[in-house]
């Protein structure tokens, strides 16, 4: 295949040199006729010299001019002609009298006769058959235009020496072709054999586990649409994969939402049942209409965390320098109020540098979940402590509470809650714990010897 390939480009270059050979000899075809129009026009300008004291005069004779202007052509094989004041045909060179109207209106002639050099191809006076070059020039003396100097030679010659060259050229070039063709018909036989081996192979991109191409017969070209192929089936791999990832995330939230939604589902089912089949006094009422509400709450409060927990798989952090203090100060703010109402203290203890590397808003939505955590598992009384600490490269959040302690982390580790837990702890800590996966960074729970529970992280500091 290789081998064949190069013949193929030594035959295309052969032919571009051929190519070049006949632009070659175009050229040098022009060449020869310029040269040959120069001769021409030093032959007619030493005509002016001889033929000018004689058309200035109209009685002069005219046998000596005719002498010299046969003469001349002897020589250089070139027609001369001597026209006098009114275009008339005064001498030729050639014995025969010539259409002297026909001279007249020709275009080389009527240039000479404005004062210009004229030239011009066109089919010899001579042979009709036969291409000539045409050149005329004004006969001024003595200050006077007195007549024109017209000559003429035929490119016969040249253009037989061109002509062999043309044929010569013309021959190589069919042959060259016909050798090209061949090699072409047997490459052909190659190509179908090298495509047919690729075609029964590449029917595998179509399998739902496509496996790379083996190797197949040929060249580098073969070799390389090969390897083009395999990078495909690559990408389909893992199109595949992200695919399957897909769906497993998706299976995974459905069974996320009916686990979270049955424990409310119950509660409202059983109390709409309560409502309908027996007769309540109003007090009892009241409670089970308010159970509805408590219920329909959690059951939207539930929703909205479902949702973002999902949202969560398709969402790029913003890895930005920001003060964790502030952040701490801006949920302390925010989570005073229920603090107060339940009866607990919620504090910051900061440090002297609290800059970290991460999302701020994504953070924040971290730390609001772990406070409200605090809280609700903190008795009346007691203290929820946000705690900032400082190393060289990284700083820590902590948030301290005097709940029962930490609950096993496998409970709120993302779908495995579904498994190892009866009932529903809620979904902010796995919240928190999908956005510090995302950090590159952990939630860590410990149990604090007096009781409680510590939920710390920690992220990089800006350089």
């Amino acid at each position: 295949m290789k081998s064949r390939s190069w013949l193929v480009v030594v035959g295309l270059t052969l032919l571009g040199v051929l190519f070049l050979t006949s632009g070659f000899i175009a050229r040098l075809e022009q060449d020869q006729l310029f040269v040959l129009e120069k001769e021409m026009l030093s032959t007619a300008q030493a005509m002016i010299p001889v033929a000018g004291p004689v058309l200035s005069q109209p009685d002069s004779s005219l046998d000596k001019l005719r002498e010299t202007v046969i003469t001349t052509q002897n020589a250089t094989g070139s027609r001369i002609r001597i026209l006098g004041p009114d275009r008339e045909l005064v001498v030729d060179s050639l014995s025969g009298a010539s259409n002297q109207l026909q001279l007249r209106f020709r275009p080389e002639i009527q240039a000479a006769y404005t004062g210009n050099y004229g030239a011009y191809t066109r089919y010899s006076d001579e042979t009709e058959r036969s291409l000539a070059l045409f050149v005329a020039i004004p006969l001024n003396w003595e200050g006077e235009r007195v007549g024109a100097v017209y000559v003429s030679h035929s490119t016969d010659e040249i253009l037989q020496q061109l002509g062999v060259f043309r044929r010569i050229a013309t021959r190589v070039v069919v042959g060259l072709a016909g050798a090209l063709f061949l090699a072409a018909v047997l490459m052909t036989g190659r190509v179908r054999e090298t495509l047919s081996q690729l075609r029964s192979v590449t029917g595998r991109v179509s399998d739902s586990r496509p496996e790379n191409l083996p190797e197949v017969k040929g060249g580098r070209e073969v070799a390389e649409i090969r390897e083009n192929f395999n990078r495909l089936i690559d990408s389909l791999r893992e199109k595949i994969s992200e695919l399957e990832a897909e769906k497993a995330k998706t299976k995974r939230f459905l069974e996320e939402v009916a686990h979270e939604l049955k424990t409310p589902m119950t509660g409202l089912m059983g109390s709409l049942e309560t409502l309908r089949n027996e007769s309540l006094e109003a007090e009892d009422s009241e409670k089970m209409w308010k159970n509805l509400q408590r219920e329909a709450e959690r059951l939207s409060e539930l929703t909205s965390s479902l949702l973002e927990l999902q949202k969560l798989d398709y969402t790029e952090m913003k890895l930005e320098p920001f003060d964790l203090l502030s952040v701490a100060e801006t949920v302390t703010d925010s989570f005073h109020a229920l603090a107060a109402k339940k009866g607990l203290s919620l504090e910051v203890q900061e440090c002297e540098d609290s800059l970290a590397l991460g999302d701020a808003r994504k953070i924040q939505r971290v730390v609001e979940n772990l406070v409200e955590n605090a809280l609700r598992c903190s008795p009346s009384g007691g203290a929820v402590i946000i705690r900032l600490d400082r190393s060289p490269e990284r700083t820590r959040l902590s948030v301290v509470d005097c709940g029962p302690g930490p609950p096993d982390p496998e409970c709120f580790k993302r779908y495995k809650r579904g498994e190892q837990s009866p009932g529903s702890l809620g979904l902010g800590l796995s919240i928190a714990w999908e956005i510090l996966k995302k950090h590159e960074s952990a939630l860590v729970m410990e149990k604090r010897p007096e009781g409680g529970s510590v939920f710390s992280f920690e992220l990089p500091t800006p350089n």
